[in-house]
């Protein structure tokens, strides 16, 4: 590895003194990361009883990380010259940390091994709370991390929640239930003025068919009335017509209804035989009525 930072150094084309010192300065850092990183992947953490091996897990990842802030205090020292001893300095540091880095993340998963187990627990469980909870939220207040919280702690939330649910079920089922028997009244109401409005459309039909008969019946019997009364001046007038005209017009009138009196249909010889002799009689007055109007 000291090989691959003079490597690193030599690149930068510094002076043969600058390539001793840098030398000088970082090969502790390097050989003491290497020697540590061989013992830092022997550390395997699998069960979060392993006290021992997390806790030296810990220890080792702080050491590599003393070693990495050590070396970046001695980069920044040194980085100060010259920009082209910088970039030496940097890409010596860059060596150092590509070694370190990953160990020290390895350790510090190894060191937090029982940590991030329990945090994966409390994400699960975590889930699992808010996925009942989710049916329950408008009921609930704000609570806290709920994988941290205890049992105990869940479960009256859990039970306040349940008793704000049924109380809005109850309120909810009430409102449903008061509404149905308004509509229910509603309806009857309905119904009820829609009969009464029925046997009010019939009411009035039958006073309109009433009314319109009676009024038809007073338009004939004014109709009767007015008729007759022209009847009755009609022959008022044809009586004074027939008052006012001569004698011999008045005997040729009376000749001219005697004719004109129609005999009914009889049945019997007799009958038929006397309204013959009637009818002959009646000819014989028409006829003398005549001959003295003549003369």
């Amino acid at each position: 590895m000291n090989e691959l930072m003079f490597i690193e150094i030599k690149k930068q084309n510094v002076e043969q003194q600058t390539e001793s010192m840098l030398m000088e300065k970082f090969s502790p850092f390097i050989e003491r990361a290497i020697e540590l990183a061989d013992k830092a992947k022997s550390i395997i953490v699998t069960d979060a009883t392993q006290l021992t091996e997390m806790k030296l897990a810990r220890e080792s990842r702080l050491i590599m990380r003393q070693i990495r802030i050590d070396a970046d205090k001695t980069r920044k020292e040194l980085k100060e010259d010259s920009l082209r001893y910088g970039k030496a300095v940097q890409g010596a540091y860059n060596l150092i940390e590509s070694v370190i880095s990953p160990i020290e993340e390895y350790l510090e998963t190894q060191e937090k091994f029982a940590e991030n187990q329990e945090k994966k627990r409390q994400d699960a469980l975590r889930a699992e709370r808010q996925a009942v909870l989710d049916s329950y939220q408008v009921f609930l207040p704000s609570f806290g991390d709920l994988g941290k919280m205890a049992d105990f702690e869940f479960e009256r939330i859990i039970s306040i929640a349940n008793s704000q649910k049924e109380k809005q079920e109850l309120e909810v089922k009430q409102e449903e239930e008061k509404k149905e028997a308004e509509r229910i009244e509603n309806d009857r109401i309905r119904l009820e003025n829609a009969e009464l409005q029925k046997q009010k459309d019939v009411l009035n039909k039958q006073l309109a068919e009433e009314q319109a008969k009676a009024a038809q019946e007073l338009r004939k019997q004014k109709e009767k009335d007015e008729s007759e009364a022209k009847q009755a001046i009609a022959k008022e007038n044809e009586r004074k017509k027939f008052e006012a005209a001569p004698d011999n017009e008045k005997l040729l009138e009376l000749a001219r209804l005697i004719g004109s009196i129609q005999f009914p249909s009889l049945l019997t010889l007799e009958a038929n035989s006397t309204a013959i002799e009637v009818r002959g009689l009646l000819g014989k007055v028409v006829s003398f009525i005549n001959v003295r109007v003549n003369k």
